[in-house]
């Protein structure tokens, strides 16, 4: 069954992003497979959004945020930003200061797998500062999905923000589910 449900705020672009997400699931016959990128809001702290997806080759697999700047390469923007985003992941994977908490519940089941089936539900505020753009920039939950790599086959995910994060609610947001660079 291809499900879609994006429960962020009356802002035209994840009410595009959900139906243009939905009109490519239903052209392709399927699930869209990984990376998989969706709208997501931050601003309110009830926002949700739930998917499935396609894994074609066992993988670790991550959750990501792209949170976009207003004005592309504006390095007054990116100045008044860095604080809020916290440190980058240290060489050894490990994390500091996360900037901004951002707490999300994340689920994850598998529907159709070749493999252990999976039962994910994880909450986590230590989502670091990866990579910064000049369009945005990429904090990622530090952590595998379900601390294993995910089978070939079909899975259903879905992501809740538990709480409101103001400093970042006229932002556009994007949550992906993307490989692990070390993933495989």
């Amino acid at each position: 069954m291809k499900r879609l449900r994006h429960a962020i705020d009356s802002k035209p672009r994840g009410f595009i992003g959900a139906l243009l997400m939905l009109a490519c699931a239903a052209c392709n016959s399927g699930p869209p497979t990984v990376p998989v990128e969706v709208p997501f809001g931050l601003g309110r702290g009830d926002e949700s959004v739930e998917f499935d997806f396609r894994v074609k080759e066992t993988y670790g697999y991550v959750v990501r945020l792209k949170i976009f700047f207003h004005k592309k390469a504006d390095p007054e923007e990116w100045k008044r930003l860095r604080p809020l985003f916290g440190e980058r992941f240290a060489a050894d994977n490990s994390l500091g200061d996360v900037g901004v908490p951002i707490t999300l519940r994340i689920r994850v089941k598998s529907i159709d797998v070749q493999g252990p089936s999976v039962s994910f539900d994880h909450t986590t505020d230590r989502i670091g500062f990866v990579v910064a753009s000049k369009e945005f920039v990429t904090k990622e939950v530090q952590m595998l999905i379900n601390d294993q790599k995910l089978q070939p086959g079909i899975y259903n995910m879905r992501i809740d923000n538990l709480r409101p994060v103001k400093e970042f609610a006229d932002r556009k947001v994007h949550l992906s589910v993307n490989h692990a660079e070390q993933g495989k």
